[in-house]
């Protein structure tokens, strides 16, 4: 009995001595700074979309001020139109602020579980230069692989993995990850 307990306590001690492996800061950061750009990107259409309905609104305003226009608006569907610009709008809005929230707990339920700064650091261009440089120091000649499919042109014919380049890039990239 008393042997089992001590085996247990020593294997919370090395659970409590665990150490992240070297790097593994630098790729969080770079992974939180490619979601708060993609946040970012959401927020600001979020906004524009606000932006758009409130300028519908006030064009209805004004629309329903003159007397010709008053009757055509209480008769038409534009104000339903603007309404529901107004709801999607605010329905974006809502979206993107419980997606921070959950993104910043997150981010700080790891820093906390991993000990470091992963919040505060030297900015995405920094990260990856840092990271994207092969063993002798110089860049790998690779630029940022694409994070979302917003970066992805519509009807783009080329493999992700595609040939020539591209896979030559792949490939250094992996090599460094390995």
């Amino acid at each position: 009995m008393l042997r089992a307990e001590l085996r247990r306590a020593e294997g919370e001690l090395e659970d409590r001595c665990w150490a992240p492996p070297p790097g593994l800061q630098q790729w969080l950061q770079l992974t939180h700074e490619v979601e708060n750009r993609s946040y970012l990107r959401k927020k600001q259409q979020a906004d524009l979309q606000l932006q758009q309905a409130r300028e519908a609104c006030e064009k209805l305003r004004k629309k329903r001020s003159s007397l010709v226009g008053a009757f055509v608006s209480t008769h038409g569907k534009s104000i339903d139109d603007v309404d529901r610009s107004i709801v999607e709008a605010r329905t974006a809005l809502n979206e993107v602020t419980q997606e921070l929230q959950e993104r910043m707990h997150r981010w700080k339920q790891i820093e906390r579980l991993c000990g470091f700064n992963i919040i505060n650091n030297n900015g995405l261009q920094y990260l990856e230069t840092a990271l994207y440089r092969n063993a002798n120091g110089r860049p790998t000649g690779r630029g940022r692989i694409s994070s979302s499919q917003d970066d992805l042109s519509i009807g783009d014919d080329a493999s992700i993995c595609g040939s020539g380049k591209n896979y030559d890039e792949m490939s250094l990239f992996h090599e460094h990850i390995e």
